[in-house]
C-alpha cells in the first residue's frame, strides 16, 4: 500500500541540523510513498531573533522544494508566529491557501497519514481531517505548555511513536491504549562511511557536532581540554562564544554541513555528548551517538536513563565533570572495541523507516486509506 505523508516537523531541512525526520521521510519515500515534510512556519517577527531566520525564509519564498519524485519540503510563511496554543489553528488556516494546492497535488490528493513531531503544527489535522494522525514525540516536554500541546496530539493518534522508552511513557499517559512504539533515532551509514577510512594512529582530537544551547554543558568540555592541553577539541555548532572561559585547545568552529561530517569525525578519536542536567535529556536519544560510532570514534557522553540502556564497550558514561574528563582522557588512548561500530550498524535510518512504516500500515489499515482517496 503506497500512502501519501505529510510529516510535520520541528526543523525545516536545509539548514545547520540534519535531524531525525529528514532521514526518516527520505525513508518513507524510498519505501514508495508519496512524503512531504513541513516544518515549523516562519513569520515577519522571527527576524528578530539571530538565529535561521534568513535561510527559512529563502526556503518559504521559494515554496514546495521538490527533492525527488516522492519527496518535496517545504517552510510555510505566517504573519506571527505559533504559540503551542489553540490559537494556532487560526495562524494556519488563514495561512494554508498558498501552499495547500501544491502540497496535495504533489501528495496526489489529501494525505492519509499525518505524522506529527511538531505540535504547534496539530491545526493540520483540522485542514486535512481524513488523514491519520501519528505523533511522534523526539524529547520530553520542556514546559508546560509544551506538555499540553503534546497531550493534544496524542489524545487524537491513531498510533505514537518516541525516541526513547521514557518518551513513550509519557506519551501513554495522554492516550491509554492507543497503540505505541519506540524507535530510537538512527544513522546514515552510507554518508558517514563515505569518508576515507583512518588507522587510530593517524586520528587525533575530540569532537563535538550539534546544538550549543541550554542542554549542552560547557563545564564538562573545559574540564576535559584541560585535561588533555595538546589535544585539539573541535565543537561545531551554531555558535560564536561560549558562557564561560575555555582552554585554548578548544576552539568553536561553527555549523557544519552535513556533508561535511563524515570528514570531521574521520580524523578524531573521541566524540562527545556533554549533556546538562536539564529534564529533557533525561529522554534524549542522540543522532550524534550512533554518527559518531558509525564514524569509528569512541564516545564519552553524561549518563542518563536513555543512555544507560545503550550497553556498548566503546560508550562511556558519566556523572560529574571531573569524571567526563578522566573519561575523555582515558578514551582518548584506547582503541575502539568494534561493539560501537557493529551497534551503529544496527540502526541504520533505513531501518529505521521499514520500522515506521511497519506500524504505521499496523493502525491505518490499506481499506482506510484506500476510502481517503475515493
Amino acid at each position: 500500500m503506497t500512502m501519501r505523508i505529510l510529516f510535520a516537523s520541528h526543523t525545516f531541512d536545509g539548514g545547520p541540523f540534519k535531524v531525525g525526520s529528514h532521514h526518516l521521510a527520505a525513508g518513507l519515500a524510498a519505501l514508495g510513498h508519496h512524503v512531504v515534510h513541513i516544518s515549523t512556519p516562519v513569520s515577519p517577527l522571527h527576524a528578530l531573533g539571530a538565529g535561521s531566520f534568513p535561510d527559512r525564509a529563502r526556503l518559504a519564498v521559494r515554496g514546495l522544494r521538490v527533492t525527488s519524485d516522492r519527496l518535496a519540503h517545504l517552510v510555510p510563511a505566517q504573519l506571527l508566529p505559533l504559540t503551542s496554543t489553540r490559537a494556532d489553528a487560526l495562524a494556519i488556516r488563514s495561512a494554508a491557501r498558498p501552499w495547500w494546492g501544491s502540497v496535495t497535488r504533489f501528495l496526489g490528493g489529501e494525505p492519509d497519514v499525518l505524522l506529527i513531531d511538531q505540535p504547534k503544527l496539530l491545526a493540520l489535522a483540522a485542514l486535512f481531517p481524513r488523514a491519520a494522525v501519528i505523533t511522534r514525540a523526539t524529547d520530553l516536554p520542556a514546559s508546560d505548555r509544551e506538555a499540553e500541546a503534546f497531550r493534544r496530539c496524542a489524545v487524537i493518534s491513531r498510533g505514537l511513536v518516541a525516541t526513547s522508552a521514557l518518551v513513550g511513557e509519557r506519551l501513554r499517559t495522554w492516550a491509554t491504549g492507543v497503540p505505541s512504539l519506540v524507535l530510537r533515532n538512527g544513522v546514515d551509514l552510507e554518508h558517514i562511511e563515505s569518508a576515507p577510512a583512518r588507522d587510530w594512529s593517524a586520528r587525533r582530537g575530540v569532537v563535538y557536532v550539534g546544538a550549543l544551547d541550554e542542554r549542552f554543558d560547557w563545564e564538562k568540555v573545559a574540564a576535559s581540554a584541560e585535561l588533555l592541553p595538546t589535544v585539539p577539541f573541535d565543537l561545531w555548532g551554531p555558535a560564536t562564544s561560549a558562557p564561560i572561559a575555555l582552554p585554548p585547545n578548544v576552539g568553536l568552529r561553527g555549523p557544519l554541513d552535513y556533508a561535511l561530517l563524515p570528514r570531521a569525525l574521520a580524523g578524531a578519536r573521541v566524540g562527545l555528548l556533554p549533556l546538562t542536567a536539564a529534564p529533557s535529556n533525561e529522554g534524549r536519544s542522540p543522532m550524534k551517538l550512533f554518527e559518531y560510532l558509525a564514524g569509528g570514534l569512541r564516545v564519552v557522553a553524561s549518563s542518563t536513563a536513555t543512555l544507560r540502556g545503550i550497553g556498548c564497550a566503546d560508550v562511556s558514561l558519566t556523572t560529574s565533570a571531573a569524571g567526563f574528563a578522566s573519561a575523555v582522557r582515558a578514551a582518548h588512548d584506547l582503541l575502539p572495541t568494534g561493539d560501537g561500530a557493529a551497534l551503529a550498524r544496527s540502526f541504520s535510518w533505513s531501518g529505521r523507516a521499514a520500522a515506521l512504516d511497519e506500524f504505521v500500515r499496523s493502525v491505518v489499515p490499506a481499506p482506510e486509506a484506500q476510502a481517503a482517496r475515493s
